[in-house]
């Protein structure tokens, strides 16, 4: 760590005790040849004349001098305990604490084995837990420990830690960040089969919050879970709606880029919307999305399923033998590729 830090507030910079610096660097220094524990010990005595004097670069400074020596022995066991030895300190300081997780987070993947991988996630964890100044880092362990837990096959396990986060909440987390991990705990609900949490999850991300030209992903996703969870309650209309709101997003980078991959993407999206929209039940609703999706320009690249809706426009009574025989391969096909978007196919209504 520099001896020079920036302060939280603005561009200021707090320029610490160059005679502190000095000392801490020369007890790392002579850490090769003393033992670990006493060069742990003497900069304890540093750090606790520094976090009762409340100078709080300082003594973030020697807390993360402590870690990095342990982290330099490879001595797993001794830097969780000194992490949890410096966070439990009388009146430790939060910027001490917030350095020292932030630290802590670089050595993650550098850990010998998963066990002790996991292990170190979970004291990270520990450390991170009700703390507003660390809500950032918290929630980012806990993603890992869940995709870990996943890998392995422990869905349950994986949903249930990611579930006890309100990342809404967080002021300090960017909007796509927290935007992602919402639709991560919807998904692992979804494998679960647990559709009313789902849909209650669902309920935290506002369409109006993902509108930006940054998040077309997030919204293809959000759109994605919203029309299973819509599927699993036979919402063909709200189906119908979802798949619409992903050829519009697909329809904006299609029209952008011009490569066929984004033209075919499109194009499916938008049978799928005919499909759903053909299912639904007739209302007031389902009568204004025909008009809207009939006049759509890409449509035309779809003659059966411009057919269809001119079909379904049409106050006249329909054959069953002869709309089968015309629409039947193509709307089969429609809902198998909707079918392929979903997280948990086994749950899909017939």
């Amino acid at each position: 760590m520099d001896a020079m830090d920036s302060s939280n507030g603005g561009d200021a910079v707090y320029q610490m005790d160059a005679e502190f610096v000095k000392s801490v660097d020369e007890i790392v220094s002579k850490s090769s040849t003393a033992s670990l524990d006493s060069s742990l010990e003497e900069l304890l005595a540093l750090e606790r004349t520094q976090r009762l004097a409340a100078n709080a670069p300082e003594c973030a400074y020697v807390c993360v001098e402590m870690i990095k020596l342990c982290y330099a022995a490879k001595n797993w066991s001794k830097l969780s305990e000194t992490i949890v030895l410096l966070s439990k300190r009388r009146a430790q300081l939060k910027q001490a604490v917030t350095k020292m997780v932030q630290q802590a987070l670089l050595y993650i993947d550098e850990t010998p084995d998963k066990a002790s991988k996991i292990a170190y996630i979970e004291m990270l964890r520990e450390v991170s837990a009700g703390k507003i100044y660390v809500e950032l880092e918290e929630a980012r362990l806990t993603r890992m420990l869940s995709d870990i837990y996943e890998k392995d096959g422990d869905i349950e396990a994986a949903a249930k830690i990611m579930q006890d986060l309100q990342v809404e909440t967080y002021g300090s987390m960017e909007r796509r960040e927290k935007t992602d991990f919402i639709l991560e705990q919807i998904r692992l609900c979804l494998i679960r089969s647990d559709y009313i949490r789902a849909g209650i999850i669902a309920k935290k991300i506002t369409p109006r919050s993902i509108l930006h030209e940054d998040l077309a992903d997030i919204r293809l996703r959000y759109y994605s879970v919203m029309a299973e969870i819509q599927a699993h309650n036979s919402e063909m209309l709200e189906i119908c709606r979802s798949c619409l709101a992903r050829f519009e997003a697909l329809q904006t980078t299609a029209d952008s880029d011009q490569t066929e991959e984004s033209m075919a993407a499109c194009l499916k999206e938008l049978r799928i919307v005919v499909l759903f929209l053909a299912l639904s039940e007739y209302g007031t609703m389902q009568q204004d999305l025909f008009h809207r999706i009939s006049s759509l320009k890409k449509l035309s690249q779809l003659p059966v399923f411009s057919d269809l809706l001119k079909l379904m426009m049409t106050p006249e009574i329909v054959r069953w033998a002869v709309f089968k025989e015309r629409f039947s391969g193509e709307l089969s096909s429609a809902y198998a590729e909707f079918e392929k978007t979903m997280i948990n196919k086994k749950k899909i209504p017939p």
